[in-house]
C-alpha cells in the first residue's frame, strides 16, 4: 500500500483543481466546470463515465468479486466505444482537423483498457494493478478529457447548432 500512498501524494496537488479526489481511503472522480466542452452531448457522456469510472475504482479499492469488476469492465468497454462514436461522428460531420489524431487516442484508449482488464483477470487486484488504473484514469481525464475533448469543444462551437443538440 506504500505505493499507491506515494501515487496518490504525487498526483494530489497536481490533480484537484481538475476533479480528481484523492484520500487514504480512495480515489474518486469528480465532474468539474474544468472538463466541460461547452458541447451537451459530449459532456453528458462525459458524466456518464465519470460515475462508471468511479464504479469501477471503488469495486477495485473494496477488493469486490472478480465478476463485479468484470461487469463494470464490460459496461465501460461497451460505453467507452459509443462514447467514442459519438465524438468521432461529430468530428467528421463539423470537419475536425484534428481527426485522426483525435481518432487515435482513442483507439489507444481502448487498447490499454483492454490491457487493464487482461491485467485484472491474469493477476486479480494487487497494489500494483491499483496504481496502473488509477495512473491511467488520471492520465485520461487530465490530458484527453481536460485537454483534447476541451480543444474540440471549442471547434465545436463555432457550429451554433451542435451546441444544444
Amino acid at each position: 500500500m506504500k505505493a499507491i500512498k506515494k501515487f496518490r501524494y504525487r498526483f494530489m496537488g497536481e490533480l484537484n483543481d481538475r476533479g480528481v479526489l484523492m484520500d487514504d481511503e480512495n480515489m474518486r472522480v469528480e465532474w468539474t466546470p474544468d472538463f466541460e466542452t461547452g458541447i451537451e452531448i459530449i459532456d453528458a457522456q462525459h458524466k456518464k463515465l465519470f460515475e462508471n469510472i468511479n464504479e469501477l475504482l471503488d469495486s477495485c479499492e473494496k477488493g469486490e468479486a472478480k465478476e463485479g469488476v468484470i461487469k463494470i469492465f464490460n459496461f465501460l468497454e461497451k460505453y467507452v466505444i459509443f462514447h467514442f462514436g459519438t465524438e468521432e461522428d461529430l468530428m467528421i460531420k463539423y470537419r475536425y482537423p484534428n481527426y485522426y489524431q483525435h481518432r487515435m487516442l482513442h483507439d489507444r484508449f481502448i487498447i490499454d483498457m483492454n490491457g487493464l482488464k487482461r491485467e485484472f483477470l491474469k493477476n486479480g487486484i494487487s497494489d500494483s494493478f491499483l496504481l496502473l488504473i488509477k495512473h491511467f484514469v488520471i492520465d485520461w481525464l487530465k490530458y484527453h478529457i481536460g485537454g483534447e475533448d476541451k480543444r474540440l469543444g471549442i471547434y465545436l462551437m463555432r457550429f451554433p447548432e451542435i451546441v444544444h443538440s
